[in-house]
């Protein structure tokens, strides 16, 4: 692995629980551990998913030579295959070689695959098109986080963009949806008692380093040449997406829920559970 040295134990940590447990494929689910675990795979939310992984395509925009994934895993969904289609080559970066190895079954030659620290990333400054990174600063230690930001801006060419899903550490807008008002009380009759479970126990392998994003923290961390924009993902916790009935209305509810997000992206970005942070580094 690039970077040398003994990684701290957070590190090691999340890439125990990657290459013992979240990158193993289940022939049953027909899905990797981790979006088993973590997310809902279910067809009801399916164009719920995808719309806020285009999100995600439509904010790196442009193309060019290379795009780096920066802790990109598996690549486990094919939504996120498609970040790359305008770019030559996508850079794999991960500390799990079981993921590494998955992605490079995914995406054959296009891709070239990194062991490393996201943190201390091996390339030299101002050499990629585009960065990205989905479901990663929230498992980087608390006092490192800052440093994954301007890793990723300082291999970035000027003028381009660094696109980044987080999680916020409380979401107003979730909590909201579960408020005892009249429109949490209705809500609550819709979606039932509790959310539908996840394929696997989030108990299975090694535990796993989450210190979510605060806003407070965020202006602060920003590096200081890039503006930055907070949008929206996806708005609501996974928690409560579960809870969506897999009928026909659920779709339309979740249908509606995207519209939401497309119109007010900021606004959702700043109050809902995933912000996606577009970085655009300095000319």
């Amino acid at each position: 692995m690039t970077g040398g040295g003994a990684l701290r134990p957070e590190k090691a940590g999340v890439q125990a629980f990657y290459d013992g447990h979240g990158w193993t494929w289940d022939e049953k689910s027909a899905s990797f551990e981790d979006g088993a675990t973590f997310d809902d795979l279910r067809e009801c939310s399916a164009s719920y998913r995808s719309r806020a992984n285009d999100r995600v395509r439509t904010a790196l925009a442009g193309g060019g030579r290379f795009l780096l994934d920066a802790a990109s895993g598996a690549i486990q969904y094919d939504d996120y295959r498609r970040f790359s289609e305008a770019y030559r080559r996508r850079v794999c970066v991960d500390l799990s070689r079981r993921g590494l190895a998955a992605a490079r079954q995914r995406i054959g030659g296009h891709g070239l695959f990194v062991q490393a620290d996201a943190t201390r990333l091996p390339f030299a400054k101002d050499v990629f098109d585009a960065v990205v990174s989905l479901h990663t600063l929230y498992h980087v230690p608390a006092d490192e986080q800052h440093v994954f930001l301007r890793e990723l801006v300082r291999v970035l060419r000027p003028a381009k963009r660094a696109v980044v899903v987080s999680t916020w550490d409380k979401s107003p807008w979730d909590k909201a949806l579960r408020a005892p008002g009249a429109l949490g009380r209705r809500l609550a009759r819709m979606l039932g008692r509790g959310p539908v479970p996840s394929t696997h126990a989030t108990a299975e392998g090694p535990s796993l380093y989450f210190e979510p994003t605060r806003r407070s923290w965020l202006e602060h961390a920003r590096p200081n040449d890039a503006r930055l924009a907070t949008l929206c993902w996806r708005s609501v916790s996974v928690d409560l997406l579960r809870r969506v009935p897999g009928r026909p209305w659920g779709t339309r509810l979740l249908r509606a829920l995207s519209w939401a997000e497309d119109l007010c992206p900021r606004l959702l970005g700043r109050l809902g559970q995933y912000p996606l942070f577009v970085f655009e580094k300095d000319r």
